[in-house]
């Protein structure tokens, strides 16, 4: 078994960073961090692991995708108050599409919702999702093109209108 003090230290952030963009709130992302860090320390003791970067990538982006699922507390906007914090509105606007957004990539399938974290949450490129992934670039690209389209529908955008997302 490989030196594990060794493997969290290097990947620790990573794991985090990758968490936290997904859910956006510290100690969900540390929560993550440790789930993320367990399930591989098993995979790692049935010697399954031959890439640790992506194997932890992997499992941090379903695990948080997955407790975005759980959290769920999210809903139609219309009804509700606008903030009595007294921000600016781009920033406000800002926090309100995130949050949506982190809504609405947890309610996709498992497969998209990962390519689609990994490519705009972290900015790695169709091969490092593949590999990540286990699969094949084309299969990558696939299953963007159907959470881009599946976001669109949930969160109910006009193709004219600015997309929520950009191009890497």
């Amino acid at each position: 078994m490989p030196d594990w003090e060794q493997i969290v230290d290097a990947h620790a952030r990573l794991v985090f960073g990758v968490a936290f963009r997904i859910v956006g709130q510290t100690h969900d992302a540390e929560d993550v961090a440790q789930e993320t860090f367990r399930e591989a320390f098993e995979l790692a003791a049935a010697g399954r692991v031959t890439d640790w970067r992506g194997c932890l990538c992997r499992i941090a982006t379903f695990r948080a995708i997955d407790l975005v699922r759980r959290r769920r507390k999210f809903g139609p906007l219309d009804g509700v108050p606008p903030s009595a914090v007294d921000e600016p509105l781009a920033k406000l606007e800002a926090r309100e599409l995130s949050d949506r957004l982190q809504a609405a990539v947890s309610e996709l399938p498992r497969q998209p919702a990962a390519v689609f974290a990994l490519t705009y949450f972290e900015n790695l490129s169709r091969d490092e999702i593949a590999a990540a992934l286990e699969t094949t670039p084309g299969a990558v690209s696939v299953a963007l093109f159907k959470a881009r389209k599946q976001l669109q529908q949930i969160l109910q955008l006009d193709p004219l209108q600015k997309e929520v997302y950009h191009e890497p």
